[in-house]
């Protein structure tokens, strides 16, 4: 038995495979990043989800793609965790940008970019990741994805920046107050995770005219900083994954449009791409 995994800062989504490469279940838990928890705080997650305790004993192998897997150490405490849960399987751990690359690769080079709770993109030429921008984190960079979206949104709405039927929901019905923001964001755990459940609102109210600039606005300038960066862009299928990305499709094929970018596969996750990939 075969288990995938592409996890992310809010969750991760696993995939059953039999020995035979047929999908036999999946299971979502919270998301192992090993930026913001311990070894002991991953297996925790592992040991709190019952249909992972079913095939604890039964896995002979793990594939792990996640974020924050791209340092060595960081990449050593998720391998640990692992190990530690999965007792008899051998285990692999690598970014979840080289899940991505594995989730959409149709034979050309391109580039590929994630856009969730956070952004990341490459440029794969079709035998590895010749060139990576992004993965600063959501203080740093981020653009376009999710933490990013929350953190420009909340900001805008506690400086009264804008006002609409987007803005009177934030106000009326979740009643948000620049305290119990500040709170979140500068005291509680993974602020990132936080921010990004706000941009579930440019979903929400996509055809509120200020969201609809924000989320215009995010995009180009994820464009501008990485897609435009990647030797010979114009020529490249540009392949996206995430929510964000497929929420907002429509708009991210515009601004693409604006710069010259071809866009290839949009998914809203990479989990089936990777199974037919281990397939």
């Amino acid at each position: 038995m075969i288990l995938l995994c592409d996890s992310g800062s809010t969750k991760a989504d696993w995939a059953v495979m039999s020995s035979n490469g047929s999908l036999t279940d999946q299971i979502e838990t919270p998301g192992l990043n090993p930026l913001f928890q311990t070894e002991k705080e991953m297996v925790n997650i592992l040991l709190q989800t019952p249909s992972l305790l079913h095939f604890k004993n039964k896995v002979a192998q793990v594939f792990f793609y996640g974020v924050g897997c791209g340092d060595a150490n960081r990449k050593l405490t998720v391998q640990n965790a692992l190990e530690d849960f999965f007792g008899n399987a051998q285990i692999q751990v690598d970014t979840d940008l080289m899940g991505a690359v594995k989730a959409v690769y149709d034979g050309k080079p391109c580039s590929v970019s994630i856009l969730g709770t956070g952004s990341n993109s490459c440029h794969f030429n079709g035998t590895e990741i010749v060139q990576q921008i992004g993965g600063l984190g959501f203080i740093l960079g981020d653009e376009a994805g999710g933490a990013y979206y929350g953190k420009k949104l909340l900001s805008a709405f506690l400086l009264q920046e804008f006002e609409g039927p987007l803005y009177e929901h934030m106000f009326r019905q979740l009643k948000l107050s620049k305290a119990e923001i500040i709170d979140a964001v500068y005291r509680k755990f993974q602020p990132n995770v936080y921010l990004a459940g706000f941009a579930k609102l440019l979903v929400q109210f996509k055809e509120d005219p200020y969201a609809k600039r924000l989320v215009q606005y995010g995009f180009e300038e994820f464009i501008t900083k990485h897609l435009l960066r990647y030797h010979g862009a114009a020529s490249l299928p540009a392949h996206f994954i995430g929510s964000i990305a497929y929420h907002h499709k429509d708009t991210l094929l515009t601004a693409c449009s604006l710069y010259g970018i071809k866009v290839g596969k949009v998914i809203p996750r990479p989990i089936e791409g990777l199974s037919n990939y281990h397939r």
